[in-house]
């Protein structure tokens, strides 16, 4: 089943329902870009190969403090730690959640803290601030360059940054999915959670003088499946549900009835 994705104004078709062991690693060299990756329990995902004035502009970039920026912690944000670009807020939907995390745990996992004896060294981390329109945010902050003290170079700057800037360039330029499995599986989640919730609301409301009596869980989940409601364009409301719950009646009912005449019949 194909789901429809819309990503700054570009529109993507891609497979609702991955599973994960299907995914597999496809690599292609040139532009060098990596789709998911998923081996023996292991999964990484996209990221895209940049050069060194490439590299070095998004460095840049990452390190240039924000307007209207007040930050008070032990990050020494904008001299050697910067935003990555990947980030998400309290009314991000589900890509840029399944986004979010999935970058997050791979970065963790590919570059974790690490105890120098006296220094404790760390790669990656994430930072929320309050923000005036959407509550709050929450980003990715990486360790861009090595030493703070010295010019942005290609050689100064680390691993990670090059790993998560080409993460961030491939979702910009090639896909905005990092994860199908991911994305595909919140989707379902966030579906089923709404589903259930209007379906409360529609037996709340419903009325056994006038529907009959109230739907049970078989009818619940056929219903589900029969319309399809994990797909994000097909609104489950109550209303609709209780809808539903009488189109699925009449049609038993009007198939019992035509089993009844061929009995007959025969």
């Amino acid at each position: 089943m194909n789901a429809i994705t819309y990503y700054q104004g570009r529109k993507y078709t891609r497979n609702s329902h991955v599973r994960r062991d299907e995914i597999t690693r496809t690599v292609r060299t040139g532009n060098h870009w990596d789709l998911s990756i998923r081996s023996h329990g292991r999964r990484y995902g996209r990221s895209y190969g940049m050069d060194d004035d490439i590299l070095v502009k998004r460095a840049k970039q990452c390190l240039t403090r924000p307007d209207s920026f007040a930050y008070y912690g032990d990050i020494p944000m904008f001299e050697s730690w910067g935003y990555s670009g990947i980030g998400q807020s309290r009314d991000s939907e589900a890509l840029e959640l399944s986004n979010y995390r999935r970058i997050f745990a791979d970065m963790q996992e590919m570059f974790p803290d690490e105890d120098m004896g006296e220094n404790y060294l760390s790669w990656v981390t994430d930072f929320r601030a309050s923000h005036w329109a959407v509550g709050w945010v929450e980003s990715i902050v990486v360790k861009v360059l090595y030493d703070p003290d010295e010019d942005i170079t290609p050689q100064n700057i680390t691993s990670a940054f090059r790993h998560i800037a080409g993460i961030a360039e491939f979702l910009h330029r090639e896909y905005p999915i990092y994860d199908e499995a991911d994305l595909s599986e919140l989707e379902y989640e966030e579906a089923s959670d709404y589903f259930d919730q209007e379906w409360s609301s529609m037996l709340r409301g419903w009325d056994e003088d006038y529907d009959g009596p109230e739907p049970s869980e078989d009818e619940k989940w056929h219903i589900w499946s029969e319309y399809d409601l994990v797909s994000r364009d097909n609104a489950a409301w109550d209303d609709k549900l209780a809808e539903y719950v009488r189109e699925q009646r009449q049609e038993r009912i009007s198939a019992a009835k035509a089993a009844v005449r061929l009995i007959l019949k025969g």
